[in-house]
């Protein structure tokens, strides 16, 4: 196998559906079958076990059981994420694509990104393959450039966040999308202890019509509150 450790020379036995763990109580029952105690899930900085069985009842995240090398059982939390790489018809064949610089939360607090737009995918939206262009136009113009606006756009002292408009229509099209490669991840999940993540990133070029020819930021809303603020 070339998965990495501790899956390496693993074998899948078992991808659990919601009907075999049709509640958070009988998740945390399904996981210590398999040897996995969510006792202390939700202490400290983890998450209790109904936080992991939402993930799975909202197709966010997946369940297998995997039979190591030496024959132990691991219980596999899956999630699937798109790294597109965004370009625009003319700059594609001169392999220019956006890069992600920075990010910047309503509150006005700022961090470094230097990557690729990213976007985590539904298990309902597997196989990738069969979905690849709704993927690719959720992704771009629902999610991540739902909103494009100038680069000179940043939210501080005077300068409150936007405000949410509803005429809004992303002016982005996507016109083709071209399958790089799919890796896999391995990490023990930090918020939820023993319980091993096996990260799918799929890469993927997404050539668009709309794009500005010069720098960019994009804008993402929250959903509603209960007074239907975003």
């Amino acid at each position: 196998s070339n998965l990495p450790a501790p899956l390496t020379n693993g074998e899948l036995t078992q991808t659990a559906l919601l009907d075999d763990v049709p509640s958070s109580d009988k998740l945390a029952q399904w996981l210590l079958d398999k040897g996995l105690d969510t006792t202390d899930w939700g202490k400290e900085n983890t998450k209790d076990v109904s936080k992991f069985w939402k993930e799975i009842k909202l197709n966010e995240a997946g369940l297998e059981v995997w039979r190591t090398a030496d024959g132990t059982l691991q219980p596999v939390r899956t999630v699937h994420v798109l790294r597109a790489k965004v370009t625009s018809p003319d700059r594609y064949p001169r392999g220019i694509f956006l890069f992600n610089t920075w990010q910047q939360y309503g509150d006005g607090r700022t961090r470094t990104r230097n990557g690729l737009l990213s976007e985590k995918l539904t298990t309902a939206e597997m196989p990738l393959e069969e979905n690849l262009h709704e993927v690719c136009r959720r992704a771009v113009t629902e999610e991540e450039m739902q909103r494009v606006v100038e680069s000179t756009m940043k939210i501080g002292p005077g300068r409150p966040a936007p405000t949410y408009d509803p005429s809004y229509k992303c002016p982005l099209e996507v016109v083709s999308e071209h399958f790089v490669d799919h890796i896999i991840e391995l990490e023990p999940s930090k918020s939820y202890p023993g319980l091993l993540t096996m990260y799918h990133l799929y890469t993927v070029d997404i050539v668009c019509t709309g794009l500005p020819l010069t720098d960019l930021n994009t804008l993402e809303f929250a959903d509603a509150d209960k007074d239907g603020n975003r």
